[in-house]
């Protein structure tokens, strides 16, 4: 459950740089140029020791149409064995079904992503009664997002069964339409809990760094990373970051991953 905890928080970590207008999944993931396939090969060390890079490597393979859409994920482990497979449908330009099947082929989850006239992100739905191991068995979740008039996304909510809130967060910007600031507040029961998330960037745009807080001020956890060797594109291909943080059963720790990719274009 660490490591899958971690590892749902490094996701969030990078999906926070993604462009705000759907214009294609390249722009989306920051990626320039008309990128044919991106090919990530993922080190992972344990508490405090950096990982090995001469070891195997989990990977993950993304492919793109000519015009930017993405058309399939696959993720592979250590072994390079198919751990996930992810296909994307287009339904004209208001909504896109993405497809998670396990390594045997079976269909377990959609994700299904609208977006209004704008080509803004207004929902995103994810039913599952399958979910694999070390995550939940049973997903009815809903998030609804809201942009302000310069079109920054400046609120989400997300909630389960349907109309349950869970979480609420306020999201703030700089003058770049960088998120710089994150606000949240959870719900469990008849009790809330507040956090708050600053985000640094770079020259180039890339975030360098999350810093997370609790209601009292104090640091409570973060991400730092760091970016060595760009393409003629400008995209980089070597990322360095590691998240650290306090808890009761382990104490402080850091956990630190080296993140290569090879960039394919048409």
């Amino acid at each position: 459950m660490k490591k899958f905890i971690i590892f749902t928080i490094l996701v969030c970590f990078v999906q926070i740089v993604s462009a705000q207008t759907r214009v294609t999944d390249l722009s989306q993931s920051s990626l320039k140029g008309k990128v044919k396939r991106v090919t990530t090969y993922t080190f992972r060390g344990d508490n405090h020791m950096a990982p090995d890079t001469t070891a195997s490597a989990e990977k993950t393979i993304e492919t793109f149409d000519e015009k930017g859409w993405a058309i399939e994920e696959k993720i592979y482990d250590k072994n390079d064995a198919l751990r996930e497979r992810f296909s994307f449908e287009y339904i004209g330009d208001s909504i896109v079904v993405n497809n998670q099947f396990d390594s045997s082929g079976k269909l377990f989850v959609k994700y299904i992503y609208k977006y209004d006239d704008h080509g803004k992100e207004t929902e995103f739905d994810m039913n599952s009664d399958a979910q694999p191991k070390m995550r939940l068995a049973k997903i009815d979740y809903r998030c609804i997002y809201k942009y302000d008039e310069l079109g920054n996304r400046v609120s989400e909510e997300q909630y389960i069964d349907k109309n349950k809130l869970t979480i609420r967060t306020i999201l703030r910007y700089n003058d770049q339409h960088q998120r710089i600031q994150s606000d949240e507040e959870s719900f469990f029961g008849k009790t809330s809990n507040k956090s708050k998330t600053l985000y640094t960037y770079n020259s180039l745009g890339n975030l360098i760094k999350s810093e997370i807080y609790d209601l009292d001020g104090k640091l409570t956890g973060g991400n730092d990373a760091s970016y060595d060797k760009f393409d003629n594109y400008g995209n980089w291909l070597i990322e360095t970051s590691s998240y650290h943080g306090h808890s009761s059963y382990q104490g402080d720790f850091t956990f630190m991953n080296i993140t290569k990719r090879v960039i394919e274009y048409y």
